[in-house]
Protein backbone atom coordinates (compact mmCIF):
# COMPACT_ATOMS: atom_id res chain seq x y z
CA UNK A 1 0.00 0.00 0.00
CA UNK A 2 2.88 2.36 0.75
CA UNK A 3 3.73 1.84 -3.20
CA UNK A 4 0.65 3.45 -3.92
CA UNK A 5 0.83 6.21 -1.33
CA UNK A 6 4.00 6.97 0.25
CA UNK A 7 3.83 8.44 3.85
CA UNK A 8 5.83 9.67 6.02
CA UNK A 9 5.71 9.09 9.93
CA UNK A 10 6.46 11.66 12.41
CA UNK A 11 5.80 11.09 16.32
CA UNK A 12 5.30 14.66 17.93
CA UNK A 13 2.60 14.59 21.19
CA UNK A 14 1.12 18.02 19.87
CA UNK A 15 -2.15 16.73 22.41
CA UNK A 16 -2.72 16.32 25.95
CA UNK A 17 -4.73 13.51 24.73
CA UNK A 18 -3.44 11.60 21.86
CA UNK A 19 -6.59 9.79 20.57
CA UNK A 20 -8.48 13.23 20.64
CA UNK A 21 -9.69 14.08 16.67
CA UNK A 22 -8.43 10.26 15.85
CA UNK A 23 -11.11 8.10 14.25
CA UNK A 24 -11.10 4.40 12.45
CA UNK A 25 -10.51 4.78 8.66
CA UNK A 26 -13.77 4.04 6.43
CA UNK A 27 -11.73 1.26 4.39
CA UNK A 28 -10.01 -0.18 7.05
CA UNK A 29 -11.21 0.18 10.86
CA UNK A 30 -7.94 -1.46 12.67
CA UNK A 31 -6.27 1.81 10.89
CA UNK A 32 -6.93 4.93 12.75
CA UNK A 33 -6.29 8.14 11.10
CA UNK A 34 -6.42 11.74 12.31
CA UNK A 35 -9.98 13.69 11.37
CA UNK A 36 -8.99 16.77 9.15
CA UNK A 37 -10.05 18.99 12.53
CA UNK A 38 -6.40 17.44 13.97
CA UNK A 39 -4.85 16.98 10.52
CA UNK A 40 -4.67 20.54 9.51
CA UNK A 41 -2.72 21.71 13.45
CA UNK A 42 -0.72 18.64 12.74
CA UNK A 43 0.70 19.74 9.47
CA UNK A 44 0.53 23.63 10.26
CA UNK A 45 3.23 22.01 13.05
CA UNK A 46 5.26 21.19 10.16
CA UNK A 47 5.38 24.39 8.71
CA UNK A 48 8.00 25.62 7.22
CA UNK A 49 10.31 22.48 7.88
CA UNK A 50 8.16 19.87 5.78
CA UNK A 51 5.22 22.12 4.46
CA UNK A 52 5.43 25.86 3.11
CA UNK A 53 3.67 28.42 4.44
CA UNK A 54 2.12 29.06 0.75
CA UNK A 55 0.76 25.28 0.86
CA UNK A 56 -0.47 25.79 4.59
CA UNK A 57 -2.59 28.41 3.36
CA UNK A 58 -3.98 27.20 0.44
CA UNK A 59 -4.90 24.23 2.13
CA UNK A 60 -6.51 26.03 5.24
CA UNK A 61 -8.17 28.41 2.60
CA UNK A 62 -10.12 25.50 1.57
CA UNK A 63 -10.85 23.40 4.85
CA UNK A 64 -14.45 25.35 5.08
CA UNK A 65 -15.81 21.84 6.33
CA UNK A 66 -14.59 22.04 9.88
CA UNK A 67 -16.20 21.24 12.85
CA UNK A 68 -15.81 23.96 15.99
CA UNK A 69 -17.27 21.29 17.98
CA UNK A 70 -13.74 18.81 17.39
CA UNK A 71 -11.74 21.79 16.72
CA UNK A 72 -12.16 24.16 19.86
CA UNK A 73 -11.23 21.01 22.19
CA UNK A 74 -8.43 20.47 20.08
CA UNK A 75 -7.58 24.06 19.94
CA UNK A 76 -7.73 24.61 23.92
CA UNK A 77 -5.17 21.66 24.37
CA UNK A 78 -2.81 21.57 21.24
CA UNK A 79 0.41 22.07 23.13
CA UNK A 80 1.98 23.84 19.67
CA UNK A 81 1.55 27.39 20.05
CA UNK A 82 2.70 27.82 16.32
CA UNK A 83 0.39 25.61 15.09
CA UNK A 84 -2.80 27.18 17.07
CA UNK A 85 -1.52 30.84 15.82
CA UNK A 86 -1.05 29.72 12.30
CA UNK A 87 -4.40 27.99 12.26
CA UNK A 88 -6.04 31.31 13.68
CA UNK A 89 -4.43 33.93 11.38
CA UNK A 90 -5.20 32.27 8.65
CA UNK A 91 -8.65 30.65 9.14
CA UNK A 92 -9.84 34.40 10.11
CA UNK A 93 -7.75 35.46 6.69
CA UNK A 94 -9.99 33.25 4.74
CA UNK A 95 -12.68 34.35 6.74
CA UNK A 96 -13.61 30.34 7.96
CA UNK A 97 -17.49 30.43 9.31
CA UNK A 98 -15.70 28.32 11.84
CA UNK A 99 -14.33 31.42 13.38
CA UNK A 100 -17.55 32.62 14.33
CA UNK A 101 -18.11 29.33 16.76
CA UNK A 102 -15.21 29.23 18.11
CA UNK A 103 -14.63 30.84 22.03
CA UNK A 104 -11.49 32.95 21.47
CA UNK A 105 -11.72 32.96 25.15
CA UNK A 106 -11.23 29.22 26.27
CA UNK A 107 -8.82 29.65 23.41
CA UNK A 108 -6.14 32.61 23.84
CA UNK A 109 -7.75 33.60 26.97
CA UNK A 110 -9.44 36.74 25.20
CA UNK A 111 -11.38 37.17 21.92
CA UNK A 112 -7.70 38.02 20.13
CA UNK A 113 -6.08 35.11 17.77
CA UNK A 114 -2.73 36.36 19.59
CA UNK A 115 -0.99 33.95 21.95
CA UNK A 116 1.49 33.00 23.95
CA UNK A 117 2.62 29.95 26.59
CA UNK A 118 3.34 31.24 30.18
CA UNK A 119 4.72 29.07 32.48
CA UNK A 120 1.22 27.87 33.74
CA UNK A 121 1.14 26.26 30.36
CA UNK A 122 -1.91 28.06 30.25
CA UNK A 123 -2.30 30.25 26.82
CA UNK A 124 -3.07 34.26 27.37
CA UNK A 125 -2.75 36.88 25.33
Amino acid sequence: MQSQFPLTVRKRRLFDDGAQGVAPWRYMASLRVAEPERAVLEMLWGVPQHQTLEEATHLVEILFGLRATLMQPLLESCRNIKAVRLFLNLAKQASHPIMEDLDMTRITGSAAPYVRRHATATIRT
